[in-house]
């Protein structure tokens, strides 16, 4: 009787298991050892007293259904949706940095197991004085002063940063910020998550 109770018991456990089903995609924030940079207002460029720090996080996005066709996103900073995914924030796939994207449509891209992609906010700004105190503390010798759009003043590595600037990151955890993920399987069914970014 007893190996029949476990056998039974096991045929129970697997079909509970097998009745679990995975959500379509599954969204984690990684460690980012991309550059935390410097440039400047891309929304006021005459702005003479503040500078962009742009700080950049990584996602990776798993993919679990097949039916995956399209995943597109929302980025809220301090709980407002950030419309503007050119002057206020970017996202580019980690394969190809230099190429800016705006959905993840797998009629166009190889649908892997998993992608990576790269978020970097340009909202945050900070004064002249401050930025000064970070080129200091890295050893950059260049000059904020005369920052015209396309200029770019990398500091260090973001997994760095975080660790050495805790007052920077503090502030940071004190807003809600969030990526908002929509991922869609054939032509009505969407599946929705949010990550809380952590800083």
């Amino acid at each position: 009787m007893k190996t029949r109770h476990r056998f039974l018991l096991l045929i129970l456990l697997s079909l509970f298991i097998s009745c679990q089903t995975k959500e379509p995609i599954e969204v984690k924030q990684i460690d980012s050892k991309e550059m935390v940079t410097l440039i400047p207002s891309l929304k006021n460029p005459s702005m003479t007293d503040s500078v962009v720090l742009s700080i950049p996080t990584e996602f990776r996005i798993i993919i679990n259904s097949s039916n995956v066709g399209y995943i597109v996103w929302r980025y809220r900073a301090n709980g407002k949706v950030i419309l503007d995914d050119i002057t206020d924030y970017q996202v580019c796939n980690k394969k190809n940095k230099l190429k800016l994207i705006y959905n993840l449509n797998f009629d166009e891209i190889p649908k892997d197991e998993f992608i990576d992609i790269i978020i970097k906010e340009r909202n945050r700004l900070i004064s002249k004085d401050e930025a000064n105190n970070l080129l200091k503390k890295y050893k950059i010798n260049k000059s904020i002063d005369y920052l015209k759009i396309g200029d770019t003043v990398k500091l260090v590595t973001y997994d760095k940063f975080r660790i050495e600037n805790k007052d920077i990151i503090n502030s940071l955890k004190k807003v809600q910020d969030s990526i908002d993920f929509k991922a869609m399987r054939g032509k009505d069914e969407n599946f929705y998550t949010s990550k809380k970014i952590n800083w």
